[in-house]
């Protein structure tokens, strides 16, 4: 099994492409959580119908969203997942407490803000 696990930069795209193919042992599952553009599909594509590749397990596509009609969306060996692989429940549920609570503490900063310049505003009255 090969998993992914590197940044997309001009040095990583197509960082499995036909020459890392060929060096690859026959039958090997590969695994993107990563980026995309680090597979050349076409090419993994290629060795899914040769038989040379296990299998592939994709939550990254070169092109997002997968597009109906895409040649590896229907091939038995390709599980594809539209880029959320680690979006559980719990994780989205922790994810939405998170930014309410950011925006609570965001009102709060403000209305704390106005309350103090309200207070200032009122002293400056007081002493005129």
């Amino acid at each position: 099994i090969i998993s992914l696990h590197i940044p997309s930069t001009p040095d990583t795209i197509h960082f499995l492409s036909s020459k890392q193919f060929d060096q690859m042992k026959q039958g090997v599952y590969i695994v993107n959580t990563a980026r995309g553009t680090l597979i050349d599909e076409v090419e993994l594509y290629q060795r899914l119908l040769d038989g040379s590749l296990g299998g592939v397990a994709l939550d990254v596509m070169e092109h997002e969203p997968c597009e109906a009609g895409h040649p590896l969306a229907d091939f038995p060996q390709a599980i594809i997942t539209p880029h959320m692989a680690g979006g559980s429940y719990e994780s989205h549920q922790k994810s939405g407490m998170i930014c309410a609570q950011a925006i609570v503490d965001r009102f709060d900063t403000m209305t704390n803000r106005t309350n103090a310049q309200q207070g200032e505003e009122d002293n400056e009255r007081s002493t005129n």
